[in-house]
């Protein structure tokens, strides 16, 4: 599979939502397949609180390696834009680049996205908290979906590189992780390791509240090794 993560910038959030999605319930990771093996999942929806601030709508464009990659890219880029053109659309990012709302530059961005991306790949961390009561690791569990990774210091791009979804299982909380960071995946490849653990807002305490994961090369305190996920197997069962 190929992808390129969007960003929609917007004041209509619910009109182009289900312009994009026909669902009355829609979900993380609900897909929608716009062609034959091209298909566009939806990540999630930052709300902004603030007046005149827009929300962003966050998505994956996905398509199949069986695919003719020039004629995807160009039912992809037709659709999005036929979705958007009368729309409010502030902004849209295609990877870390802010693409003009026109048909020729939505096109142009995702064929250079697709074609330099890295593939993704999936990790799992475990992480525990003795400190803290079992009930509240529980309900902090799902707080560390969809949130953004640190590596050696640096700020990844996200979505591209993300804690995808939080859980709680067996008095630890486990996420699958989502890493397009040339760096890391390298680095397993070559047989090493990265250590994982997950960063607490203070001003929650003493409830738990993540809100970013933190990886790094070397060993760090009370982290864990993070694992990689090669096969269906490897993945949890509550996945």
């Amino acid at each position: 599979m190929m992808e390129a993560s969007i960003e929609i910038e917007t004041f209509d959030t619910l009109e182009i939502t289900k312009d994009f999605f026909r669902e009355e319930k829609l979900r993380t990771g609900s897909e929608i397949e716009i062609a034959k093996g091209t298909f566009l999942r939806f990540e999630g929806l930052i709300g902004r609180e603030t007046i005149g601030v827009p929300d962003i709508l966050q998505l994956t464009l996905i398509i199949a390696t069986h695919v003719a990659l020039p004629i995807a890219l160009n039912v992809a880029a037709n659709w999005i834009y036929d979705k958007v053109k009368e729309r409010r659309a502030e902004k849209i990012r295609v990877g870390d680049n802010e693409v003009q709302v026109t048909l020729d530059k939505i096109r142009d961005v995702l064929t250079e996205e697709i074609k330099e991306k890295q593939p993704r790949k999936e990790y799992l961390v475990s992480l525990s908290f003795p400190k803290f009561p079992q009930h509240e690791v529980l309900l902090a569990a799902r707080t560390l979906s969809h949130k953004p990774i640190l590596f050696n210091g640096k700020k990844l791009p996200y979505p591209d590189n993300m804690s995808y979804f939080g859980n709680y299982w067996s008095d630890n909380v486990e996420a699958i992780v989502y890493i397009r960071d040339r760096k890391i995946n390298q680095l397993y490849e070559g047989g090493g390791f990265v250590y994982a653990k997950a960063q607490i807002d203070e001003k929650y305490l003493p409830r738990l509240f993540f809100t970013m994961l933190i990886l790094s090369s070397k060993p760090i305190p009370s982290g864990c090794k993070m694992k990689e996920i090669k096969t269906k197997q490897d993945k949890p069962s509550w996945f």
